[in-house]
């Protein structure tokens, strides 16, 4: 024998809020997932960013072989600028600049944060520039700050010739500290005895 009355408004109910608590199950899933693809693709980011750089530099400075490096920072209120020049040892020179400064933007009173690293040679005007990836940014006190963007940065020529560059990069986000570390001995040409040149290792 059938039933036959139909669905009671308690039924109707409770169907609507399991429904709901299913929907809202979900949604939250989705978006935990989203938000962690997202991490996972700015540090993707942030990471091919950084080893490109890296490898760049110790290319040139590791295996061409460093024989100078005279190193300068130019630092206001509004920049930080640090250049460095290096001459290796097939006789070619190299650029280093990394910049950290407010610059006002084009017919606007607002001021972005700049970043920028730049490398190459000097002399065949073939110094590129690498900016930072943007992955979000956000306005703080009239400034748009970028969530990924330069801490520290530290260049040093220590007694013993070796040369330190050290870039810290931060995002909001990241659990560790992301940064850039090239050590590498600066090997001057010395002169021997007979009056020829020959490479200090």
């Amino acid at each position: 024998m059938k039933n036959q009355r139909g669905i009671t408004t308690i039924e109707v109910i409770i169907c609507f809020v399991l429904v709901m608590m299913v929907t809202v199950s979900m949604y939250s899933t989705i978006s935990s997932f989203n938000e962690k693809r997202i991490l996972e693709n700015a540090k993707q980011d942030m990471h091919t960013y950084k080893n490109i750089i890296t490898k760049l530099i110790q290319d040139d400075f590791i295996r061409v072989g460093l024989t100078r490096a005279t190193y300068n920072k130019t630092e206001d209120a509004s920049k930080e600028i640090h250049t460095l020049d290096c001459e290796l040892r097939d006789g070619t020179k190299r650029r280093l600049i990394i910049r950290k400064q407010n610059v006002y933007a084009a017919r606007s009173e607002s001021v972005n944060e700049y970043y920028m690293i730049s490398y190459g040679n000097p002399e065949s005007d073939d110094v590129i520039d690498y900016p930072l990836p943007d992955l979000g940014s956000y306005e703080e006190d009239g400034v748009i700050k970028y969530d990924f963007s330069m801490e520290d940065v530290e260049i040093q020529i220590d007694g013993n010739n070796v040369l330190r560059i050290y870039v810290g990069f931060h995002y909001p986000d990241l659990d560790n500290q992301l940064s850039m570390l090239i050590v590498c001995p600066i090997n001057f040409v010395a002169s021997t005895s007979d009056g020829t040149n020959k490479w200090d290792y």
